[in-house]
C-alpha cells in the first residue's frame, strides 16, 4: 500500500489551493450545500457525493461496509456499459482507495483544475471521528501541501434525530419511525450524529479555530449563512434556489410530548453545550 502521506509523485495540481471537508450533520442540508457549491466554477467536488474514506479507513468497526457498498456501485455502473461517466470514474477512483489510500488526493489531483480554488467532498459521518481521526485527516492533507478547511452544520438534535428515522422509514416499508422513536434512543448509529458537543471538542483538539466553521440548519437558506460559507471559502457568493430544499419532505406525524421529553433528556448534554458556545446563535426554535 502506498504511504498516503508521501505521494509517489507531486500533486501539483492541489498545491496552494484549499480543501473543503464537509462533516454534516447528517440532515442538516448537507444535500443542498453540495449542489450549491458544485455549481460554481471555482469549486471542484466528485460527481459522488459522499465519499466515506476517512471514516471507512479510521472508523471499519462502524457499519456500513461502505467498501463494499461502492465495490457493488462500481460493478452496477460498469454493467450498464456505454460511456465513462463522472459518476463511474469516481466510483472506480473510491475503490482504488481501499487498497491505495494515496489514491485519495490522487482521485482530486487528476480533476482539479486551473479555474478551482477550492476541492473537497461533503460526507457527514465524518462527523463521529475521534481526535485522532481528525489528526490523521489534518496530517494527510498537511503532508501534500493543502490549506484544510472544514464545514459542520448543525441542527436541532431532536429534530435530526427523528429526519434521519424518518429516512430510514423511506426505503424500510417494515420500519415505523415513530414506533421505533424511544428505542433507537439507545441505538449509538443514531443518537451519536447528533452529539455536536463530542464532534466540537474533537475539531477543537486538531484544528485551529479559524479553519472550522459552524452553521445552523434552521438559518442555513439565508443570504448571510451562505455569504458566510462563501466567505469562508474564498469564492464568491451567488444567489440560491433557497426554495428547493433537497429530500425535504412533509411530516405526517409528529413525536409525542413523552418522546419529546425522553429525546430532550438524551441530548440535553447538547443543547447545554451548543447554548454556551453560541449563544444567540443558537437558532431560537431549539428545544429549551
Amino acid at each position: 500500500m502506498a504511504d498516503p502521506f508521501q505521494p509517489d509523485t507531486p500533486h501539483r495540481n492541489l498545491a496552494g489551493k484549499t480543501m473543503l471537508l464537509g462533516i454534516g450533520a447528517q440532515k442538516a442540508g448537507t444535500t443542498w450545500l453540495d449542489r450549491y457549491l458544485r455549481a460554481a466554477p471555482e469549486v471542484y467536488l466528485p460527481a459522488i457525493k459522499e465519499l466515506h474514506f476517512f471514516d471507512s479507513w479510521l472508523m471499519p468497526e462502524r457499519p456500513p461496509d461502505f467498501d463494499a457498498i461502492f465495490r457493488q456501485r462500481l460493478h452496477a455502473l460498469e454493467a450498464k456499459g456505454g460511456k465513462p461517466t463522472p459518476e463511474l470514474q469516481t466510483a472506480r477512483d473510491r475503490v482504488l482507495m481501499i487498497a491505495d489510500r494515496a489514491a485519495y488526493l490522487k482521485h482530486f489531483d487528476n480533476n482539479v483544475g486551473p479555474k478551482h480554488s477550492v476541492f473537497g467532498e461533503i460526507t457527514p459521518a465524518y462527523a463521529m471521528l475521534d481526535a485522532q481521526g481528525f489528526r490523521t485527516v489534518a496530517n494527510l492533507v498537511a503532508a501534500n501541501g493543502v490549506a484544510l478547511k472544514l464545514l459542520f452544520i448543525m441542527r436541532d438534535p431532536i429534530d435530526r434525530y427523528f429526519s434521519a428515522l424518518r429516512m430510514r422509514e423511506k426505503i424500510d416499508a417494515e420500519f415505523s419511525a415513530l414506533d421505533c422513536f424511544e428505542a433507537y434512543l439507545d441505538d449509538d448509529g443514531y443518537v451519536s450524529r447528533g452529539r455536536y458537543d463530542l464532534t466540537i471538542q474533537n475539531l477543537r483538539a486538531v484544528f485551529s479555530p479559524s479553519n472550522v466553521h459552524y452553521a445552523f440548519y434552521e438559518t442555513l437558506f439565508t443570504p448571510g449563512a451562505i455569504q458566510a460559507i462563501t466567505g469562508f471559502l474564498g469564492v464568491p457568493y451567488r444567489v440560491p434556489d433557497f426554495q428547493k430544499k433537497i429530500l425535504a419532505g412533509p411530516v405526517s406525524r409528529a413525536p409525542t410530548p413523552r418522546q419529546i421529553a425522553l429525546a430532550r433528556e438524551k441530548y440535553e448534554p447538547v443543547y447545554a453545550f451548543c447554548r454556551r458556545e453560541f449563544g444567540t446563535l443558537v437558532p431560537a426554535n431549539w428545544a429549551p
